[in-house]
């Protein structure tokens, strides 16, 4: 009953709840909630009669599913409770638990009670939720015996990998390489891993949900490069997770060699060593500068050649065609995928008065930037899945990156004496390794966050390659005389290649065997040698370069006859090599 009076400008007002009581009394359950055991096989449920016992009464009960499913956890229940006249005694009925040997969560179902008789009312509670326990458990979960087949394998194969385990429960799959580290998967990070909220740090390939499987399958992903590698595969249930397990080694072939191009000056021009076991001339002209990359996205790189002011800037077009670029001849060049659009770009120096342009996609030229700087490199910093271009503009200015082709970032104030880039941590971002000269010596800028010390020495030159198949680069650098040449391997431990100090590096897969060759020339006194597979010291040619590069050039034939647009002198035989033996390098005192 609600009354009401004027106060002011308001009401107030007082509410009055009834209790409707009935002399038949009222029917509910004993409590909102009931718990048992799965092993317990039923559930004992209590509904009260209160209030009044007069005449005879009744209502009705039913189950209904929520996680628990009726025929699989429980019986279903839909049946009726009477009482007679004059009776207050409490009534149950039972629920009927399915036990099984499944380890689940537990899982509830709800009762409810409806149609009463007999003038009687229903109360509160008239739901209850029955909630299910588990009563199994899982042993500690152990997977071992991991296999693939096949173990050699190139892009784009399916492998089968199999276990064993001693659980039903989620099983996860990791990519290792040869130093049971974690190969860093976020270039092809697949949908399980992103939901599981992996960043492709910790290798992570996928996972399977619960199931008595022993074997699953995948593709070799095309962005995965030529190596050795493991698969780790842990198991998970409700309880623990186990260390996992390392499958014996497979390896990725890269089903291309990388070509050697070397430019052996005005008397023999261009040659290119094949299949690491064929020479072709490619031209008879002496460049003064080469670069390579896939600017026509067909997996093939390309040959961009300055041939000076003469001729200017030409491509060997997939190793079959000549096509001028550019009528001027420029400063620098280097090549990247600078717009992540799957092809390299073309960044090139020009000089004053022209900057940077860049020749985007083999399509269109774009103005980088009017200053001409003193050194470019790209890599891809961010691991955003595009190259930036790290560009030292000299004293004034210092080093800036060219940020996902979008904005300038300045890296540092200090010109430096050269600068490479690499994946020295195999965290999917490359580095930028830089030489601050002989007072700073070397630093690193690691993942585009902090800088490191490498060493206090001041080089003479430097390159990156996966020397040792292991999936991360190494940073192969002369430290001229009396040091040598040493390596950084896998960014932990220093070790010396050579104590002769080079005229110069490469690095490229010349065998195809998933590891980086170096390719080394010492000069007049000894020609060119190919540190194979970081084992063993191969002459590749007794004459002295003026450079070398290397570049993904398959297809070409040895007997390819090449007519060029570009004019050039009569052709000169290139002599057979001279074997000069290599001196035993020697370690320095103190090293």
């Amino acid at each position: 009953m609600q009354t009401a009076n004027e106060l002011g400008n308001g009401l107030w007002s007082t509410t009055l709840n009834f209790r409707i009581e009935t002399s038949s009394g009222i029917l509910q359950f004993s409590a909102d909630n009931y718990t048992v055991n799965e092993g317990e096989a039923t559930a004992t449920i209590t509904v009260t009669r209160t209030g009044g016992t007069a005449g005879t009464v009744s209502v009705d009960y039913a189950s209904t599913d929520d996680s628990a499913i009726a025929g699989s956890d429980y019986t279903a229940v839909l049946d009726t409770l009477n009482w007679a006249d004059g009776e207050a005694t409490a009534k149950t009925f039972t629920v009927n638990i399915i036990d099984d040997s499944t380890v689940e969560d537990q899982e509830r179902l709800y009762l409810s009670l409806g149609n009463v008789t007999g003038g009687a009312a229903i109360g509160n509670p008239n739901t209850a939720a029955l909630t299910i326990t588990d009563n199994d458990s899982l042993d500690d979960p152990s997977v071992s015996n991991v296999q693939v087949n096949p173990t050699s394998v190139q892009a784009g194969d399916t492998q089968t990998v199999s276990w064993q385990s001693n659980n039903q429960a989620w099983y996860f799959f990791y990519l290792y390489d040869l130093n049971d580290q974690p190969v860093n998967t976020n270039a092809f990070l697949s949908a399980d891993c992103q939901a599981g909220g992996s960043d492709g740090s910790d290798g992570c390939l996928g996972q399977e949900n619960p199931s008595t499987n022993t074997s699953d399958s995948w593709i070799i992903p095309m962005q995965l490069a030529a190596g050795s590698y493991k698969i780790k595969v842990a198991v998970w249930n409700s309880s623990s997770q186990s260390a996992g397990a390392l499958s014996e080694a497979f390896t990725l072939s890269g089903g291309t060699l990388d070509t050697l191009l070397i430019d052996f000056g005005t008397q023999y021009g261009i040659w290119l060593r094949v299949n690491n076991s064929t020479w072709v001339q490619l031209h008879t002209l002496s460049p003064e500068s080469m670069v390579t990359g896939d600017i026509d996205v067909n997996g093939q790189d390309e040959v961009i050649i300055d041939f000076g002011e003469t001729y200017g800037i030409w491509l060997r077009m997939n190793n079959s065609t000549w096509v001028q670029l550019h009528t001027l001849s420029p400063e620098s060049m280097v090549t990247g995928d600078i717009d992540g659009g799957g092809q390299d770009d073309v960044i090139i120096d020009f000089g004053e008065p022209y900057g940077i342009w860049v020749l985007m996609n083999n399509s269109s030229w774009i103005q980088l930037h009017t200053l001409s700087p003193e050194s470019l490199v790209t890599g891809d910093i961010d691991g955003g899945g595009q190259d930036e271009v790290i560009i030292d503009f000299g004293e004034t200015y210092g080093i800036w990156v060219r940020m996902n082709n979008s904005s300038w970032v300045q890296l540092h104030t200090l010109s430096p004496e050269s600068m490479v880039t690499g994946d020295i941590d195999n965290s999917g971002q490359d580095e930028v390794i830089i030489d601050f000269g002989s007072l700073y010596g070397i630093w690193l800028m690691m993942n585009n966050s902090n800088w490191v010390q490498l060493h206090t020495l001041s080089p003479e030159s430097m390159v990156t390659g996966d020397i040792d198949g292991g999936g991360q680069d190494d940073v192969i650098i002369d430290f001229g005389s009396p040091y040598g040449i040493w390596s950084r391997m896998n960014n932990s431990s220093w070790v010396q290649l050579h104590n002769i100090s080079p005229e110069s590096l490469v690095t490229g897969d010349i065998d195809g065997s998933g590891q980086d060759e170096v390719i080394i020339d010492f000069g007049a006194s000894y020609g060119i040698w190919q540190w194979m597979n970081n084992s063993n010291w191969v002459q590749l040619h007794s004459l002295s370069p003026e450079f070398m590069v290397t570049g993904n050039l398959d297809g070409l034939e040895s007997d390819t006859a090449i007519s060029h647009q570009a004019p050039e002198d009569n052709t000169m035989l290139l002599p057979e090599p001279i074997a000069v033996p290599l001196p035993k390098a020697v370690t320095p005192s103190g090293q």
